[in-house]
């Protein structure tokens, strides 16, 4: 630690990353659906210990600076101190029934990026960071992280050939949910109708009373579609979705769309973990997740059978107490 620390500052001082800090190797982790579709998998990046540390050292001063000047959007939960996706889940659902109380419908969108960390421009994030005040070291020592980096994959114990990262953000380290967070800072600007995020999780949504608040939900959504073009970060059309939270026997219909292409409206939909049904009802994920432990008790069964006493033993002491 005595050498270390002394090297780290005056890389950081500096600005400049050695050559071998700049390399990373990758992994992939499926997220949900088919293994054989290599779209269903999100790539993750591992640094050296010493690239963590400066990552580690640069991101929690950059975010108590940030904080300190009410940089964030207010409604942005996602990676920062005493926010989460639980506060998120209570502040949107508390709005929901509010207006459910008020006898209102609440059309809800929620939108989805496509790939979105991989997809960040280096330069225009660079031009938003260039814009809060940020030492020039410190803008420098970034730009090297992003554009000077290389990556390999390894597999079956063989690793590929190295290859230059031309965009985004690499997802795995250190730094990476703050320079996101910073990039995408401005969408909600000129947004009138309420809007939350966590981290690239964003629902638009707003009590409906009339046509015309319909009307001003869609304007409102073409301008994120703007600023989702000219950022460069597109909508996975498919995943995006419309629903209508309400009481009502007849609600108000109105189809929303993302440049021209309507939005597939949904009964539930799957909210930072927790399945939100029209009506705010418990029942849709309470019913889901018990199917899910069913069928993971069911594989725990059918394993433990062959399995040694030893296993056996722990999975009494340790997995069915829980």
């Amino acid at each position: 630690v005595p050498n270390t620390l002394p090297n780290l500052h005056t890389i950081i001082t500096n600005g400049k990353r050695p050559r071998r800090l700049e390399e990373s190797s990758g992994y992939s982790r499926l997220k949900s659906g088919n293994r054989a579709i290599p779209a269903n998998y999100r790539p993750i990046s591992l640094t050296s210990i010493p690239s963590k540390m400066l990552e580690h050292i640069i991101a929690s001063n950059l975010m108590t600076y940030l904080e300190s000047i009410k940089f964030f959007f207010d409604h942005q939960h996602g990676f920062r101190k005493q926010l989460s996706c639980e506060t998120q889940l209570a502040e949107f659902t508390h709005d929901i029934l509010h207006f459910m109380d008020e006898n209102l419908q609440t059309d809800a969108i929620f939108l989805d990026f496509s790939k979105a960390f991989d997809r960040v421009p280096h330069n225009l994030l660079l031009s938003k960071l260039c814009n809060l005040g940020i030492p020039p070291n410190i803008i420098f020592w970034i730009e090297n992280f992003l554009k000077n980096r290389k990556q390999f994959t390894s597999a079956n114990d063989h690793d590929s050939p190295l290859s230059d990262v031309t965009s985004g953000v690499p997802q795995g380290a250190c730094l990476s949910p703050l320079l996101f967070l910073i990039y995408i800072n401005d969408l909600p600007t000129n947004v009138l109708t309420k809007l939350r995020l966590f981290a690239d999780d964003c629902v638009l949504y707003s009590p409906i009373c009339t046509p015309d608040d319909s009307i001003k939900l869609q304007h409102d959504l073409n301008l994120i579609v703007t600023w989702c073009d000219k950022s460069l970060m597109p909508l996975n059309l498919t995943k995006c979705k419309i629903m209508s939270f309400t009481r009502k026997k007849s609600p108000e219909k109105f189809t929303y769309s993302i440049k021209s292409v309507p939005i597939s409206p949904t009964l539930s939909y799957k909210y930072l973990g927790v399945h939100l049904s029209s009506s705010l009802s418990w029942s849709t994920h309470i019913q889901i997740i018990c199917s899910e432990a069913s069928r993971t008790l069911g594989y725990l069964r059918r394993n433990l059978k062959l399995a040694s006493p030893d296993i056996k033993k722990l999975s009494l002491r340790n997995v069915r107490p829980t």
